[in-house]
């Protein structure tokens, strides 16, 4: 596939602050680049309805990993792939890695279940950066009761959102740059612009 851009992925358990600095890369970068900012579930109109009925409704954890992965086909035909060919930089807020520690480790479907899955509708799209903002789950479910609105997986209990910091951790241990979720916001932002910048 040509391209020009990059494709910059944020992960991260609830309340990590991915929106947050999703928002200030975009600030920084829009000055002399033509940036898209994305998010999973959602990106495109089909993505954002899958979304609602993801995050609002009672559904099994197998209807669950099949929707992710709907939206995740939507989104990488519909926006990453021209995407990469229009923007400069894309900045996606979760991709494939959060579906395997959710639906995989957090669900008990199956790392390997949830892979091939994704496989299948990835068609060789790999970020030139993942960015992991790690945080305890405690202090992130704090950040998150804060919000006037939380959904279904917001209010999962302590011990699920644990496995999913575990996962995070396992899972991206040597494929993420891991940065500490609870420094300062523009701390955070400017080691990250570091990061790109040397890509």
């Amino acid at each position: 596939m040509n391209k020009n851009g990059k494709f910059i992925v944020i992960e991260g358990g609830e309340g990590s602050g991915k929106s947050t600095i999703i928002k200030e890369l975009q600030k920084h970068f829009v000055k002399n680049n033509k940036v898209l900012v994305t998010r999973e579930p959602g990106g495109d109109a089909i993505g954002e309805e899958i979304r609602e009925i993801i995050l609002n409704n009672k559904i099994s954890y197998k209807t669950e990993a099949l929707l992710f992965a709907a939206s995740r086909a939507e989104h990488i035909n519909n926006i990453i792939i021209p995407g990469l060919k229009e923007y400069d930089y894309i900045f996606s807020d979760r991709f494939v890695y959060s579906s395997i520690v959710y639906q995989g480790i957090g669900r008990d479907l199956g790392i390997d279940t949830i892979e091939k899955l994704n496989n299948w509708i990835l068609n060789g799209i790999t970020p030139d950066l993942i960015i992991y903002l790690q945080i305890d789950p405690e202090i992130g479910l704090a950040r998150v009761n804060n919000r006037s609105e939380k959904n279904r997986i917001d209010q999962e209990s302590i011990l699920f959102h644990q496995r999913i910091k575990e996962g995070f951790d396992q899972i991206l241990a040597d494929k993420a740059f891991i940065i500490d979720a609870t420094l300062p916001i523009e701390e955070i932002s400017a080691i990250i612009i570091d990061k790109i910048n040397s890509l």
